[in-house]
């Protein structure tokens, strides 16, 4: 057998040395350019605060070896491995802490926090009806003059009621215990059947009682806004319907009344 020349095998030995010595240089520049945009990144979100309903994007670098975790105060939990965190059609659910952790390979953790709110988008009622007045399609109108905003203890909802007395109807309104020791966003809020509104803190539930019919409000939207510190109630021809067992009555309500 042939003896590699020992020149030669010297030369493919500091040759090869020099490559992986090369290779390792490539690494190590490669780990220190991770490091440096581990430490440089940030979570990039267009804004802090939302409407409800809107889409909320948030992302950081992407860097090829980096490990992501995304996590919030909110029921959500860990909600992304990846370099970006989409929410579409955000609810109040999603107000919250957002934290951010990027680590890698021989890199320390970077960690980083933004904190997102969502409210109710301010939005006029698209119609006049009377002020400081009830009106009914069908039943007795009645004065707002002594309308309440109070804690029904009852039932422990926040509540409008409003009553003109004996051989009037009676309407109350109840809104979600989120709202309880909070003073309510601007804008809308939608009535329901029941006073179940699970996550939704944007409901109503809206009943009249009159000559022992209780009546129930349809789907409808109640406008509320401020005014000069005062709170201002409008809705536009919601309908309720109610029964004593027999045949169905059926009534619509209109009002802009503000609350003394």
């Amino acid at each position: 057998m042939k003896l590699l020349n020992p020149f030669f095998a010297l030369f493919i030995l500091v040759s090869l040395t020099s490559c992986i010595k090369d290779v390792e240089d490539v690494e190590e520049n490669r780990f220190d350019a991770d490091c440096e945009a581990i430490k440089k990144a940030k979570i990039n979100v267009a804004k802090s605060t939302y409407y409800a309903g809107d889409s909320i994007n948030f992302s950081t670098t992407k860097i090829i070896n980096a490990q992501y975790s995304w996590q919030t105060s909110s029921s959500r939990g860990d909600v992304s491995i990846s370099e970006k965190l989409f929410i579409g059609s955000c609810t109040k659910g999603d107000q919250a802490w957002y934290f951010l952790s990027i680590g890698s390979f021989n890199c320390d953790p970077k960690f980083d926090s933004v904190y997102i709110t969502v409210i109710n988008k301010p939005v006029d009622a698209p119609c006049s009806p009377a002020k400081n007045m009830i009106s009914f399609s069908s039943l007795e109108n009645i004065s707002t003059a002594n309308a309440v905003l109070s804690i029904d203890r009852t039932v422990n909802f926040k509540k409008i009621r409003i009553s003109q007395g004996i051989g009037y109807p009676t309407m109350e309104i109840f809104f979600p215990q989120y709202w309880n020791d909070k003073e309510f966003e601007d804008g809308v809020y939608i009535t329901q059947a029941t006073l179940d509104f699970g996550s939704n803190v944007y409901g109503a539930q809206m009943s009249v009682t009159d000559q022992s019919i209780y009546f129930v409000a349809h789907p409808g939207k109640i406008y509320l806004s401020h005014v000069n510190g005062k709170l201002r109630i409008v809705f536009c021809n919601i309908t309720l319907t109610g029964s004593l067992g027999g045949p169905t009555f059926t009534t619509t309500a209109a009002s802009d009344f503000t609350l003394k």
